[in-house]
């Protein structure tokens, strides 16, 4: 997906949506917004989502420059993860309103549409990570780190220093799904769809929700909880 406002900026254009298009409830309020633009084209949100097997969530407590999580990980653990073949994808998380971190939490999580497994562990530091079996998480083997989790986990983006419109519109997001008894909410550094934002994913089975609201977010959540 592109990375900024600018270079992702749809045609301006009155052509009527497709019926499939979602409209987005929410509305940036830079007129130049990648957002705010995909909206007035009408742009469809179907078939974008990117293809990840494996995703490796990493408690950092920020900044996050643009970059992130390069730039921000360890130069070993960036280039191990790197060379790791296979669709994989590397997501830096934090708690809202929680800028303390010790022992980083790492979630692993791997899912090819039918089968899906996550397991949860904390890390003495990031380095610790490096040795990790990437390669065969990656191939859908589950390690022995950490423990099994099935609890679902959902991630916002709100990685402003990458795009103004997944903070912007993200962070409400955030603030909405606190609100819900056991819904285990993260804020989520990139992961596709500027122009979408706000993005979600939740798993096991990494769904992902883009153009959402405060009402369609807490709905969305509520659901997957309810399977």
């Amino acid at each position: 997906m592109p990375s900024s406002c600018h270079s992702c900026t749809a045609s301006d254009t009155t052509t009527p949506w497709p019926t499939s298009v979602v409209a987005n409830p929410q509305m940036s309020r830079r007129a130049d917004a990648c957002t705010r633009q995909s909206s007035i084209a009408g742009e469809s949100m179907a078939a974008r989502a990117g293809r990840t097997h494996l995703w490796v969530l990493i408690e950092h407590p920020g900044p996050w420059p643009a970059s992130a999580p390069d730039d921000v990980l360890p130069r070993e653990l960036s280039d191990r993860l790197d060379s790791v073949a296979g669709l994989i994808r590397v997501v830096l998380i934090r708690r809202p309103n929680n800028r303390q971190v010790t022992a980083p939490t790492c979630l692993l999580a791997w899912s090819d549409g039918i089968r899906h497994w996550m397991r949860e562990g904390a890390a003495e530091s990031y380095d610790d990570l490096v040795d990790l079996p990437f390669e065969t998480m990656a191939a859908g083997l589950e390690p022995s780190f950490g423990r099994s989790r099935r609890t679902p986990f959902f991630a916002v983006c709100t990685h402003g220093k990458k795009d103004a419109c997944c903070a912007e519109l993200g962070r409400p997001i955030v603030s909405a799904l606190t609100t819900i008894p056991n819904a285990d909410v993260w804020e989520c550094s990139h992961i596709g769809g500027d122009r979408f934002a706000a993005n979600m994913i939740a798993w096991p089975s990494a769904l992902y929700f883009s153009r959402l609201g405060a009402d369609s977010a807490v709905e969305a959540v509520n659901s997957y909880l309810a399977g």
